[in-house]
């Protein structure tokens, strides 16, 4: 059997990437040992990155009837003050996991991707021109890439060689389902919150009367790692951090978590790619997890389509390692940052003082706001003097695997629907895209929050890589290096 692309990996990473492949049109397998989707996947929230990501491909509606709005976002339970960031951003969103992942697989097999599960990855083999993964001990698929979005422990990275040096060091976390009347809680068990004893507790609506519980303490390891956790365990750990027991609740799923820390030493090597956990690990505070794994698939999946495709410049794989590998490490470095301010208070009440006040500043405060809501990604795209808006995404709809020459100059004339234009308007030359219509699309818009140029050149995961105006670079220049020669 053969496909073009090979997943590996039906969590939502794998399945974001499954959607993103499919809406291009490129024939895409995903490859997931597991027989269902995991109703206790340990995430809860998604943060605005994400919220923007889905909304930017039209995911997010259908999400919706099971979300609510998350207006909050803080740096180790350090709360920063958003108005700023709503201002051009969504807030982040309460949507269990699960619902993400279901969603998720449904649109990709609407878009034609083939998902097959209780499939086990057992060999991996490359050459110049193609990759074979064998699973379930026999059978093979033959592609011409493979993008292994398998966890933390990813079968995918171990058989393509690639090192990922893990950072583990004495944690305690509990992570469950629990079955409480909202009356029966005390203000301590509802919400997040750092410990004046060290450590976080978290707190969160699952479903009505099904409450998400996560402990986290760092220096400390619980008595017997392999032992059941009970609901006793629970208390005694939540007693510590809050003060308080749970009087009246009933488990429903109670695990303990772990905390390593690490980043690939490479996301490619030769014809496979590593997204996701595969990819980089961390403790998932603020959703950062879920949103480097989106970032990860809405940066590679254009590319591989753009490569597939035969119109792909030369090098564009190879920006996926470029562009990802140090947005990974600095995602470690701010975690593990806010890991240090949740650690003992005799080391972490300095630090906690100390970042309070750089909060109050208003740069301060916008840049860690970013930062955690993963709404801060900037790849190097210009020079030293290149404009604040390149690099970064914007906030826009975009047609699967197209870039798209956005026009401020004029506004959208009467009678032209938002995104239609035939002919150039204010901020754009007339033929500028110069025979690369079948992949960048001109469109009219009504200025953007945040981007006061007249016009701007965006590739298909949002990120700016020209803007008309001082250190915005050279349009045609920007056209060749990302969206290859004209036809």
């Amino acid at each position: 059997m053969s496909t073009a692309v090979v997943i590996v990996g039906a969590g939502p990473v794998g399945l974001a990437l499954a959607c993103e492949l499919g809406a291009a049109g490129v024939a895409a397998t995903v490859l997931e040992r597991r027989d269902g989707t995991d109703l206790r996947s340990p995430g809860m929230a998604i943060n605005g990155a994400v919220v923007e990501l889905l909304e930017q491909r039209g995911l997010l509606e259908a999400l919706r009837q099971y979300a609510m709005d998350l207006p909050a976002a803080h740096f180790s339970n350090l709360w920063l003050d958003l108005a700023p960031v709503l201002a051009e951003h969504p807030p982040s969103m309460i949507v269990p996991q699960w619902r993400i992942e279901q969603h998720l697989e449904s649109r990709a097999k609407d878009l034609g991707v083939t998902i097959v599960r209780g499939a086990e990855v057992t060999g991996l083999e490359q050459d110049d021109d193609a990759v074979t993964v064998t699973y379930n001990g026999g059978q093979t698929l033959t592609a011409s890439y493979v993008v292994g979005c398998d966890g933390p422990g990813s079968t995918v990275r171990r058989l393509a060689g690639i090192g990922f040096p893990l950072r583990d060091t004495k944690f305690y976390g509990l992570l469950g389902d629990i079955e409480a009347d909202f009356g029966d809680l005390l203000p301590e068990q509802v919400g997040a919150s750092y410990s004046p004893v060290g450590g976080t507790y978290a707190g969160t609506p699952a479903e009505p009367g099904v409450w998400r519980i996560n402990t986290a303490e760092w220096g400390v390891e619980p008595a017997d790692p392999g032992a059941p956790v009970t609901l006793d365990e629970l208390n005694d750990r939540v007693e510590r951090l809050t003060g308080t027991r749970f009087k009246k609740a009933t488990a429903r799923w109670l695990v303990r978590t772990q905390n390593p820390t690490a980043n690939a030493d490479a996301y490619r090597s030769g014809r496979v790619f590593l997204a996701g956990d595969a990819a980089h690990v961390f403790f998932p505070f603020n959703g950062q997890r879920l949103s480097a794994g989106f970032h990860d698939a809405s940066n590679l999946g254009w590319k591989l389509a753009a490569d597939l495709g035969g119109w792909a410049p030369d090098g564009l794989l190879d920006t996926y390692h470029g562009e990802r590998h140090p947005v990974g490490r600095w995602i470690c470095v701010n975690v593990q940052a806010q890991e240090a301010l949740a650690a003992p208070p005799e080391s972490a009440q300095p630090l906690r003082e100390l970042f309070a006040a750089l909060i109050a500043l208003p740069d301060a405060n916008r840049y860690l706001a970013e930062l955690v809501m993963g709404l801060g990604v900037r790849y190097p795209l210009g020079g030293a003097d290149a404009h604040p808006l390149v690099g970064r995404r914007l906030r826009v709809a975009l047609a699967p695997g197209r870039g798209a020459l956005l026009d401020f100059g004029g506004g959208v004339p009467d009678g032209v629907p938002d995104g239609a234009l035939d002919g150039a308007l204010g901020g754009v030359p007339d033929g500028a895209l110069d025979g690369r219509e079948d992949r960048v699309d001109l469109v009219a818009r009504e200025p953007l929050p945040g981007a006061d140029v007249p016009a701007a050149l965006v590739r298909p995961d949002g990120h700016v890589v020209w803007v008309a105006a001082e250190g915005g670079g050279d349009l045609a220049e920007a056209l060749g290096r990302w969206f290859g020669a004209g036809r």
